[in-house]
């Protein structure tokens, strides 16, 4: 019988706790931070199948991220992280991906495909290590002064990974004078892949559409919040992308 998990986040820790269809009680399982005053929460969670589950989320300073009875704690590398899990469906944790960097990085979109590909999209500050095992994948943004990182210096950005949690790609998109993220992902039939971003821009900046900043395709100069739909292929490539404002 399928699963329903539902996640509730409670203070700083985030809480699984697993019904089946008849609301028979199953179990519960947490993650603990090390401190009363540091958090971990699950932002997005997604039933693959009968058999699996994964839950996006993000952490403080250090954090046990096992809910079982061991231990594995990771260290944020600076204010807070992204972290990946994979689970069966009895809450037994297959394995955890993080993603660190220089800043804060943020998890908002998510989105995992019948054949096993996982998307996630958000925000990054300053650098951002996209590649959860090896490090070859690292992303800058610095935004145009005056900016904090945590309200008025946020990119976008999207990235690939197969079931395993090994990173297949991975790009950010953005400029110094506009900051945002990605609020939401979802494939079509075909495999192609639609994101939808919330961007701010200051002093009438612009940004890009694609996911290279040097070639200008379809970039925008706007002032103010906008909405913004973009369509990529299942590799990355860039369709298109429009001005939902």
């Amino acid at each position: 019988m399928k699963k329903l998990t539902i996640t509730l986040i409670v203070l700083n820790i985030t809480f699984l706790t697993n019904f089946s269809f008849a609301q028979n009680y199953d179990w519960t399982l947490s993650h603990q931070a090390n401190s009363s005053y540091i958090n971990s929460k699950g932002n997005q969670l997604f039933i693959a199948d009968s058999n699996f589950f994964y839950l996006l989320g993000e952490f403080q300073d250090t954090s046990d991220l096992d809910p079982s009875l061991g231990t594995s704690n990771f260290i944020a590398a600076d204010q807070e992280d992204i972290f990946l899990q994979k689970y069966q469906s009895n809450g037994t944790l297959i394995w955890t991906r993080v993603f660190d960097g220089i800043g804060r990085e943020n998890g908002s979109g998510f989105h995992i495909t019948d054949d096993g590909s996982i998307y996630i999209g958000g925000s990054f500050f300053g650098i951002f290590n996209a590649d959860p095992i090896g490090g070859s994948l690292i992303f800058t943004f610095t935004p145009t002064p005056p900016y904090d990182n945590i309200t008025s210096g946020q990119c976008p950005f999207i990235i690939c990974l197969d079931t395993a949690g090994t990173i297949q790609w991975g790009f950010p998109f953005g400029s110094g004078d506009s900051f945002g993220g990605v609020r939401a992902l979802d494939t079509d039939s075909q495999g192609n892949l639609y994101s939808v971003l919330t961007v701010h821009y200051r002093n009438g900046g612009s940004i890009n559409f694609d996911k290279d900043p040097t070639t200008g395709i379809d970039a925008i100069t706007h002032k103010g919040q906008t909405g913004i739909i973009q369509k990529f292929t299942s590799t990355g490539d860039y369709v298109w992308g429009c001005d939902i404002s």
